[in-house]
């Protein structure tokens, strides 16, 4: 199994994140949500649940940058919600 670090700097992700930008904009009818400029007013987030990353041997740029794919791939329109659990 890939480690974290490797999925949220591997090629294939970047790619694969890429390709669904590229695809919403060209069939934009597939859009079901509007994206909000500020994400932050659809983002729950509670810190005082969250394991400090250096515990499971992550930095901080590795988390902000699975953080920001997932930003990303919501930005798309094409999901109305994304959970992620690590």
């Amino acid at each position: 199994m890939p480690s974290p670090k490797s999925i949220a700097g591997s090629a294939a992700f970047v790619g694969a994140l890429a390709s669904a930008k590229a695809l919403a904009r060209q069939y934009t009818p597939l859009r079901c949500i509007r994206v909000p400029k500020d994400l932050d007013s659809v983002i729950s987030f509670d810190p005082e649940k969250e394991v400090d990353p250096r515990s499971v041997g992550l930095a901080q740029k590795n988390v902000d940058a699975v953080w920001d794919r997932v930003c990303s791939l919501y930005r798309c329109g094409m999901h109305p919600a994304i959970i992620l659990c690590v």
